[in-house]
């Protein structure tokens, strides 16, 4: 079995900044024993980061299946020296796009939003926040709207917005609160 293999991308490419792209990978059998890779960290690597705590290298999405695809977005960071990482979260392999790629500034008024927390771990009767992060793109000034939906919740959970409207460029923060789980 494996190893796995990042196949887009893979040659370099030009993404604009809050892009969405899906990233894929060749799971070759990484999934099933011997390896049993059963969840990928993916990465944005600049100038070549791959070790964990650089702050070159920015995590795009956290503990996914190994399925060989996850659409991730692409951070507002301008470079020529972008890489795509999938890392084994569970295991010690890992793969790289075999060319760098440019990241250039959106052309089209976007927002980008990035939050501090990919994935959480929490005990009744703790509660966990989460800070949600707003750039304007290419001139995008609006006001930008929250809003919690209340069926997505796990039974027993409670969400709170710090502000349900904030201007681009500002931060949110959402609180999730466990103690009436049962």
């Amino acid at each position: 079995a494996g190893p796995f293999k990042v196949t887009y991308p893979e040659t370099a490419q030009t993404f604009k900044t809050g892009q969405l792209i899906t990233v894929t990978w060749d799971v070759a059998n990484t999934d099933v024993a011997p390896v049993n890779c059963k969840k990928v960290n993916i990465f944005a690597s600049y100038n070549g980061a791959i070790r964990d705590g650089d702050p070159n290298l920015v995590p795009l999405a956290m503990n996914v299946d190994n399925n060989g695809a996850f659409v991730v977005t692409i951070p507002d960071k301008v470079t020529k020296l972008l890489r795509i990482i999938v890392k084994a979260a569970d295991h010690i392999i890992l793969s790289s796009s075999a060319s760098p790629s440019q990241v250039i500034e959106s052309t089209n008024p976007e927002l980008f939003v990035a939050a501090n927390a990919i994935h959480l771990n929490i005990c009744q009767p703790d509660e966990a926040h989460i800070t949600y992060n707003t750039i304007g793109l290419a001139g995008f000034e609006e006001n930008v709207r929250f809003v919690v939906i209340e069926d997505s919740l796990p039974k027993g959970v409670r969400a709170t917005l710090r502000q349900d409207e904030i201007k681009a460029g500002e931060s949110n923060l959402l609180t999730l609160m466990t103690e009436e789980v049962i």
